[in-house]
């Protein structure tokens, strides 16, 4: 049996008792939950502050320094103009490693972005069917749906997307020769695929011939009167894909809250550590407190209006 020590069985009473105060924002924004609040934010802040400074300003400034490099004097130099930052008539100073910091993020972010995920994602949103074919066939219920049907489904809801955000007015003869165009693509690429295909189930060199054909002439129907009809198509991709995103969100605050409401009774904890702590007691006790803290300082509130009054 592990035996906790004194320190040990007092935090996971501070834990179950901050834990009921940030609850009772549930009841009313009251005094415990902003003191609780402001303690989370105060210790968040310095935790941040501990971490940049042993894991970032010392190895990657004073170390430098204190080994000689003297060309971190510069950085050095725009770390203290940060700080004119709190004074009203110099504040223009920190303007000058605010510009550094913007531009140097900005061409960072930008050049990492377009090969982290542009780059990624037009390329994930190529599919070779032929190779899906192959792996999942049509659809594999065991693989989460993979197959020829969904990496095509994938490529036609993004470009629905995409020419739904597209808002420029095509003439209206420009657009009596949108169908035609789109059909002829789709001849196209449908014979061109379906010869190039070494399949030997015709019923699936048809289908992926028939995909890769319909993606290619999509985007085509931009410039045709069905338009419309896409980029309906569209929202409702994007629908399902907010739906999605929103329902994810929820399920992970929903997980967050039965984590914290098993170790408000010890479920988290294994059976010697439980005895120990007695979290069951504690939740209770916590529950008692905080109740009888925000009844107190309500009434103490209300007697300065009732002596006005009076």
């Amino acid at each position: 049996m592990e035996m906790l020590t004194t320190v040990d069985i007092v935090g996971a009473w501070i834990s179950i008792f901050l834990t009921i105060s940030v609850l009772s924002f549930l009841y009313d924004d009251n005094p415990i939950y902003k003191i609780t609040e402001h303690l989370f934010m105060g210790v968040s802040i310095g935790y941040g502050v501990t971490e940049a400074f042993w894991n970032v300003l010392r190895p990657n400034l004073y170390d430098k320094l204190m080994s000689g490099e003297l060309l971190y004097l510069i950085p050095l130099f725009l770390c203290i103009l940060l700080m004119f930052k709190l004074s009203k008539k110099n504040s223009w100073l920190a303007r000058i490693p605010i510009a550094f910091l913007v531009a140097a993020y900005a061409a960072v972010k930008v050049t990492g972005e377009a090969s982290g995920k542009l780059v990624t994602q037009v390329a994930e949103s190529m599919p070779n069917l032929a190779q899906d074919w192959q792996t999942h066939q049509y659809w594999n219920w065991e693989a989460d749906g993979a197959g020829i049907f969904s990496s095509a489904l994938l490529v036609l809801g993004l470009m629905a997307c995409l020419i739904h955000f597209y808002f420029s007015k095509v003439p209206e003869k420009l657009q009596s020769y949108g169908g035609p165009i789109s059909l002829i693509v789709f001849l196209l690429v449908f014979i061109i695929v379906a010869m190039d295909l070494n399949i030997d189930n015709g019923l699936a060199v048809f289908f992926i011939s028939f995909l890769v054909a319909l993606c290619a002439a999509l985007p085509c129907l931009i410039i045709s009167p069905y338009k419309p009809l896409v980029s309906r198509f569209g929202v409702f991709v994007l629908m399902l894909s907010f739906g999605a995103s929103f329902g994810f969100t929820v399920m992970g605050r929903i997980s967050l809250a039965i984590g914290r409401a098993q170790h408000l009774i010890g479920k988290d904890l294994s059976v010697d550590k439980a005895a120990q702590i007695n979290p069951h007691i504690a939740s209770l006790l916590s529950i008692v407190i905080v109740i009888g803290l925000i009844v107190f300082m309500k009434r103490r509130k209300k007697q300065p209006l009732a002596e006005k009054s009076a």
